[in-house]
């Protein structure tokens, strides 16, 4: 009996809109659907709804298309009798046509014979600020993440510059990485030195693959400006309506530019030349050093055992090489290598065994070095090696590896094992000439003979 009178008290509690209002507030609702009777939560009403409109389902018009088909989904296993409670997050419109997101908190109070819901109680919230707040953290947390893997794709093309890769390859590379932060149809990068296209990238099914499209009109603003050139509407260009091109500078110098382009009108933004920007400095980096090595040092003489510059090629045209080095990189490093014990394996095993000695440990020294460092053959079994944008612990590092490679290469013409000593040293070009570098190189190659041999000892920092 005292069970019966409760539940009698809750019913009427649930009906009775005022008193119901007074204990849940405005965000009470409440449908009786045997009696067709109930209320609507004032924050529904505030926004327009009418008590009709809700209960006919006709108010499901103006929820938002992208949220009506989970809010439907919610209601239908409710109203089948898979489950009792119903929570939603939706967006409905107001009279005014604005929208505002909605927290439906409902349970089913009784059902009929059938199992369909006879009466249904809950509370509507506004939760529009909250879902602001989320909204501003998603922007926040993908702006992180965006600039995490700007920073990534940076590191990754930075280090393929660094590399020994040949520049087709190694720009197709950076592009490949670029394209994980920059959406673009396509992209092409332009050495202006050689007036050539040396990479480019177009996705499968975007373009013909026919002409390539001529980015000479943009030359002259490049020339003049140092941040990327917007066009939203190019009349010039059928296929590729926008374009997004960023001049690649080393020091003063436009040495060339990259070009994206995408078929829609006003496809880039501002925003989007922020990561070109970043990547500007390695492209260029990348096309320089090509430019540098290919006119300076490809055709000059080199030594027929290994490969390296003569000494006497090395003396009259590495000093002027090493001056452009300089005007665009920080720091350079020296390196002077010396084969340990060499006398004696040309006394013992004779002078074609000691070449090919020299050939061997000089192959090793080409493949593990980047294109645009250069070698030469200092003397009979002395060799120097330049490392231009190398600091003194990177060069440490480098050198290091080299002597481990060296020290375990297996050598069919004598039964012993082969160790080099190196010298290194680094400096800012205004801290000491190629000279002096050499000198001090020298000097620390001088002290890893004398401490025992097969070892890479680096000369003290200049100042």
């Amino acid at each position: 009996m005292e069970s019966e009178l409760r539940q009698s008290e809750i019913t009427t509690l649930l009906e009775n809109e005022s008193l119901a209002r007074a204990v849940f507030g405005g965000a009470y609702f409440y449908a009786d659907f045997e009696k067709d009777h109930g209320f609507a939560s004032y924050q529904l009403a505030s926004l327009g709804f009418s008590h009709d409109e809700l209960r006919d389902g006709s108010y499901r018009k103006r929820i938002h298309p992208d949220d009506v088909g989970t809010y439907i989904a919610h209601w239908e296993r409710v109203k089948d009798g898979w489950e009792d409670d119903l929570y939603c997050e939706y967006r409905v419109r107001d009279a005014d046509g604005g929208w505002h997101w909605i927290e439906t908190q409902a349970r089913v109070v009784a059902r009929r014979p059938d199992g369909t819901v006879a009466r249904i109680v809950g509370l509507d919230r506004d939760i529009s600020a909250r879902k602001q707040a989320e909204e501003y953290q998603r922007l926040q947390y993908h702006e992180v993440r965006r600039k995490f893997e700007m920073c990534e794709a940076m590191r990754k093309t930075s280090n393929m510059v660094a590399s020994d890769l040949e520049l087709s390859r190694s720009l197709s590379t950076a592009v490949d990485h670029l394209r994980d932060i920059v959406r673009f149809d396509r992209c092409d990068i332009y050495s202006l030195e050689s007036d050539a296209l040396v990479a480019q990238y177009e996705p499968e099914g975007c373009g013909d693959g026919g002409a390539i499209p001529d980015a000479s009109a943009l030359l002259p603003e490049l020339r003049e400006s140092i941040y990327p050139v917007i066009i939203d509407d190019s009349q010039s260009d059928a296929e590729y309506r926008s374009c997004l091109a960023m001049p690649l500078r080393m020091a003063d110098d436009l040495v060339g530019a990259v070009v994206l382009r995408h078929a829609d009108r006003g496809f880039f933004h501002g925003a989007d030349a922020y990561p070109i920007m970043a990547f500007a400095d390695s492209l260029a980096v990348a096309i320089s050093n090509h430019n540098l090595f290919r006119k300076t040092v490809a055709d000059l003489e080199t030594d027929e055992l290994t490969g390296f510059l003569t000494r006497r090629s090395f003396d009259r045209n590495v000093p002027s090489i090493w001056r452009k080095y300089c005007r665009v990189y920080p720091v350079n490093a020296v390196a002077m290598i010396d084969i340990d014990r060499f006398k004696p394996i040309n006394d013992t095993y004779g002078h074609p065994a000691g070449d090919q000695v020299i050939r061997r440990i000089a192959e090793l020294f080409l493949v593990s070095l980047r294109k645009h460092d250069i070698l030469a053959r200092y003397g009979g079994e002395e060799f120097i090696a330049l490392l231009p944008n190398t600091p003194a612990n990177a060069a440490d590092q480098i050198m290091n590896r080299i002597r481990t490679a060296c020290s375990q290469l297996n050598l069919c013409e004598i039964p012993q094992s082969v160790t080099v000593s190196i010298g290194v040293a680094a400096g800012a070009p205004q801290e000491c000439e190629l000279g002096e570098l050499i000198a001090q190189a020298d000097a620390a190659l001088y002290r890893a003979k004398n401490q025992g041999r097969n070892r890479v000892v680096v000369a003290d920092p200049v100042g």
